[in-house]
C-alpha cells in the first residue's frame, strides 16, 4: 500500500467482514447499497474470503474488496504451521485498512473470514456490529458477539442462542432494493401461464445432491413435470446426464451454472426447489414461492434444517426426509407429485410464504449504522 493510500481518510467508512458463501455477502451488498442511498459520502469496502465465488459475486457488483486467505476452524487443528501465518497476515491487512479509515465501523456478516477482521477491530476499538442469518448463530458469531455493540438478527429464534440478547435486533434478512420492488410491483408471473416453471437452486455454488435429485425423479418420473420448464442452477457441475435427462422428458430446461437475475427468476416461478440458506428463504418469502427444502446435511450446526424449520412451521415449505440418499430423492419425487399437481395448494403456501417477508431488513439496518457512523 502507498504512502498516499496509507494516509487517513476523513470519509466515514463502512467495512464488511465475511464470505465464503453468497449468503455471508448479498445481506452486505444490500446494506451497503441502502447506506450508499441515504448518504452517499460513506465508503462501503468489503474483507471477503479468496474463494472464486466471493471475488465473482462481488466483482459483479463492482463493489470494492479485498480477498484474504483466511484459515477455517478446521485449519487451525489440522494446519497450524500453514493457518497461523494466514490469519496474522489477514490481522495485518485488516489492521492497515482501519489505519486508513480512522472513521470506521465495521459489520460482520457471519464465516470465517469475519473473525480476524473483527478481532481487528476490538484491537483498534473500532465499532463492531453482526449479523446472523441463520436460525442458529454460526460459529464466528458466537465467538464475536462479546465484540459488538449490535447484533442484526435475521430472525426471532436466533436471538435465544445468544448471549448478548439485549444488544440484539431482529431485523429480518436483508435483500437487495431491487428485489423488493420486483417483489412489490407485481405478483408471481399468472397460475394460467403456460409452461409453469420450476426454480432449481443449490446455493450461490449450487449442490451436486440436488442436481442427483433432479436426475433420479426425471429417470423414474419421466411425466412428471411434463407440463413444466425447469430453471436449474448447477453451480459447477457436470451437466451432460443432466440435460440428457430433461431432453428424454421433454421438458424445457434451461440450465446454468450461475443465475445472475435471481429477481426475475423468482418473479417468473411458481414453485422452488432449493437448499435452505438464510438469504434464499428470505427470498421466497419476499416473492411468495412455495418452496421444496433439501437443508444441506453438513451445514454448521445443522443451521439449515433450523432454518427450513421456521418455513415449514409456517406451511410456506415442505423439506425432503430421508436417511439413505435413495430415500431422499424419493421424497423429493413425493413432494413434486403432490406440488406440481396442486395449484390450490401453492396458492396458500404462497400466501404463507410472504407472512415472513421482511422487506425493510435493509433500510432498518442501515439506519442504525448510519447513526453511529455520524457519530465515530
Amino acid at each position: 500500500m502507498s504512502s498516499a493510500q496509507q494516509a487517513s481518510c476523513p470519509e466515514p467508512c463502512l467495512l464488511f467482514a465475511g464470505g465464503g458463501s453468497g449468503g455471508h455477502l448479498y445481506p452486505g451488498l444490500a446494506i451497503a447499497a441502502a447506506v450508499r442511498q441515504r448518504d452517499p459520502k460513506i465508503r462501503c469496502h468489503f474483507l471477503c474470503s479468496d474463494r472464486p465465488v466471493d471475488l465473482q459475486i462481488l466483482a459483479a457488483e463492482q463493489q470494492s474488496f479485498i480477498p484474504l486467505m483466511v484459515p477455517s476452524a478446521c485449519d487451525f487443528p489440522r494446519r497450524p504451521w500453514r493457518a497461523c501465518p494466514q490469519f496474522l497476515t489477514a490481522f495485518r491487512t485488516s489492521s492497515r485498512l482501519l489505519r486508513q479509515y480512522s472513521r470506521s465501523v465495521v459489520f460482520g456478516t457471519g464465516g470465517f473470514v469475519s473473525v480476524p477482521v473483527v478481532l481487528t477491530a476490538a484491537w483498534h476499538h473500532r465499532p463492531i456490529a453482526l449479523f446472523e442469518a441463520n436460525a442458529v448463530p454460526g460459529r464466528a458469531t458466537s465467538f464475536l458477539e462479546r465484540f459488538a455493540e449490535q447484533i442484526f438478527a435475521g430472525s426471532p429464534g436466533v436471538v435465544e442462542h445468544l448471549r448478548s440478547r439485549q444488544r440484539a435486533m431482529v431485523s429480518g434478512v436483508p435483500l437487495r432494493d431491487d428485489l423488493v420492488r420486483l417483489a412489490s410491483g407485481s405478483q408471481l408471473r399468472g397460475a394460467d401461464a403456460q409452461p409453469q416453471q420450476l426454480l432449481v437452486l443449490g446455493g450461490s455454488q449450487g449442490a451436486s445432491e440436488i442436481n442427483r435429485g433432479m436426475e433420479y425423479v426425471l429417470r423414474h418420473e419421466p411425466g412428471l413435470l411434463r407440463d413444466w420448464s425447469v430453471l436449474h442452477q448447477t453451480g459447477a457441475y457436470e451437466t451432460s446426464a443432466l440435460r440428457q435427462a430433461y431432453a428424454d422428458c421433454g421438458i424445457t430446461a434451461e440450465i446454468v451454472p450461475f443465475i445472475d437475475n435471481m429477481g426475475a427468476a423468482m418473479w417468473q416461478s411458481q414453485l422452488a426447489l432449493s437448499r435452505s440458506g438464510a438469504v434464499s428463504l428470505a427470498e421466497f418469502a419476499l416473492f411468495g414461492l412455495p418452496s421444496i427444502l433439501m437443508p444441506h446435511a453438513v451445514a454448521v450446526r445443522d443451521h439449515q434444517r433450523a432454518n427450513a424449520l421456521s418455513a415449514v412451521a409456517v406451511n410456506s415449505a415442505v423439506t425432503v426426509e430421508g436417511v439413505s440418499e435413495v430415500e431422499r430423492f424419493r421424497s423429493l419425487a413425493d413432494h413434486l407429485r403432490r406440488l406440481a399437481t396442486n395449484q390450490s395448494l401453492r396458492n396458500e403456501m404462497s400466501i404463507a410464504a410472504r407472512s415472513l417477508a421482511r422487506p425493510a431488513a435493509a433500510a432498518e439496518i442501515a439506519e442504525v449504522l448510519l447513526d453511529r457512523l455520524h457519530s465515530v
